[in-house]
C-alpha cells in the first residue's frame, strides 16, 4: 500500500468541512429516524391495546420505552446545541480546545445511544406484547 504525502494546509480545511457536513448530515437523518420510528411505536402500540383490549406490563414497557427514546432524541438536540456554541466561543476566543469536542460532544453522544437501545428494547417489548396478547 503506498503512503500518501502529507495534506497542506488548503486540504486540511477542505476534509474538515466535508467530514464536518457528512457528520451533520448523519446525525440529523438519525435524529428524524428515531423520532419518527419511536413516534410510530407510540402510536403501534396504543392501537393494538385498543384493538386487543388489553395493556398490560409489556404493552406500558413498550410506550415506556418509546417515550424515554423520544425524551433522549430532543436532549440530544439541545446537547447538540449546546456542543455547537461551546465550540464557536473557543474559535471566537482563539482558543482550540473545543475544536475536537466538549462535554456536550459526550453528552450528545450518550443521548445517542441511549435514545437508539431505547428504541430497539422497545421494538423487541412491543413484539412481545403482541405475542402475548394473541
Amino acid at each position: 500500500m503506498a503512503t500518501r504525502p502529507p495534506l497542506n494546509h488548503e486540504e486540511r480545511v477542505k476534509l474538515w468541512e466535508q467530514f464536518v457536513q457528512v457528520r451533520d448530515e448523519v446525525q440529523r437523518v438519525f435524529d428524524a429516524s428515531v423520532r419518527t420510528l419511536s413516534a410510530g411505536g407510540v402510536g403501534v402500540t396504543a392501537s393494538l391495546a385498543t384493538a386487543l383490549k388489553v395493556l398490560d406490563g409489556e404493552g406500558i414497557a413498550a410506550v415506556a420505552l418509546f417515550l424515554i427514546s423520544l425524551t433522549f432524541n430532543l436532549l440530544s438536540y439541545v446537547t447538540a446545541q449546546l456542543d455547537m456554541n461551546a465550540r464557536l466561543r473557543s474559535l471566537r476566543e482563539d482558543r482550540s480546545d473545543a475544536v475536537d469536542g466538549t462535554c456536550w460532544t459526550y453528552a450528545t453522544t450518550f443521548c445517542n445511544i441511549v435514545q437508539g437501545a431505547a428504541l430497539i428494547a422497545g421494538g423487541a417489548v412491543l413484539a412481545a406484547f403482541i405475542a402475548s396478547a394473541t
